[in-house]
């Protein structure tokens, strides 16, 4: 029953960082998809954001430390974006400018209503998009991780990525490369 569902839903963060602790009453287990020790969810946030970028997601750090309704992260965006990409087709009715709260909130329950359906994720995270939407990273990027993993064959659309007036002679593919091998190069 229940270890079996685990086995589908795969851990969530790295065994490495487990102490004998972790399945004291006092610490869930480590295999909670809404649990994550600090340093780990460091770490699956930089996996998760290295896939959006080989997926073609331009996150910008003036979006992210915008107002929530300007962070892709919070505003459902990016979420019904994804969803629309794993699924193969866009997700209808989905805010591209949220100016509200409740538009911001309607977006990640649009994705959420995606994801359920398909019934790959964890029904923890799926539940309620107001932590989504409030910004809490422990349940984005347990989801975005979840996402990750229950389509591990998605590619980004075939375009070039244009570049102020000048076309680059790279790929999205390409660019991915090149970002990953610099992000290894920086961490070693």
């Amino acid at each position: 029953g229940k270890e079996k569902k685990r086995e589908k839903e795969g851990p969530v963060v790295s065994e490495a960082h487990v102490d004998d602790e972790s399945s004291s009453p006092s610490h869930p287990a480590v295999t909670d998809p809404l649990v994550a020790q600090s340093p780990s969810i460091m770490e699956l946030e930089d996996v998760v954001r290295l896939w959006l970028r080989r997926l073609g997601f331009r996150i910008t750090p003036h979006e992210e430390s915008g107002s929530m309704l300007e962070d892709p992260f919070r505003n459902g965006t990016l979420l019904c974006e994804l969803v629309g990409l794993v699924e193969g087709t866009p997700i209808k009715g989905v805010i591209r400018k949220p100016t509200t709260i409740i538009s911001a909130i309607k977006n990640v329950e649009l994705a959420l209503q995606v994801l359920q359906r398909q019934g790959l994720i964890p029904t923890e995270l799926l539940r309620d998009p107001e932590p989504i939407v409030r910004g809490s990273g422990n349940i984005t990027w347990n989801l975005l991780w979840h996402i990750k993993m229950a389509h591990p064959r998605v590619r980004p659309a075939a375009r070039k990525i244009l570049t102020g007036s000048s076309r680059l002679p790279y790929t999205e593919s390409h660019l991915a490369d090149l970002e990953e091998s610099l992000f290894r190069w920086l961490y070693e």
